[in-house]
C-alpha cells in the first residue's frame, strides 16, 4: 500500500529489555486501528541508546520522527496526532 507510515522498533538488547517487544506484541492490533496505514517492523537495533542514552529506550522510529522512552500508549497517541483522530 503507497503513502503507509513506516513504524522500525527497536529490538536491541536495551530496547527489548525496556519493553520495545509491547510494541510488537500489538503489531496487528495497531495497524488494523489505522486500517493498515501504518505498517510496523522490529529492527535489529536503530544504534540511539549510544548517540542519546540507554536511559531514553526503548527507541521507535515513527516516519522520521524518533520516539524515546517509547511504549504502545505513545505510538497511538502521536498516530492519533498525524491521523487527526480524537480520543
Amino acid at each position: 500500500m503507497e503513502n503507509q507510515i513506516r513504524i522500525t522498533v527497536c529490538c536491541g538488547t536495551t530496547c527489548h529489555l525496556m519493553g520495545s517487544s509491547e510494541i510488537l506484541i500489538y503489531k496487528k492490533e495497531i495497524e488494523e486501528r489505522y486500517n493498515h496505514q501504518v505498517v510496523i517492523y522490529g529492527s535489529p537495533c536503530l544504534g540511539n541508546c549510544k548517540e542519546y542514552a540507554a536511559l531514553n529506550a526503548p527507541y521507535v522510529m515513527i516516519g522520521e520522527e524518533l520516539i524515546c522512552q517509547a511504549n504502545v500508549s505513545k505510538v497511538i497517541t502521536y498516530l492519533n496526532k498525524v491521523f487527526d483522530i480524537k480520543e
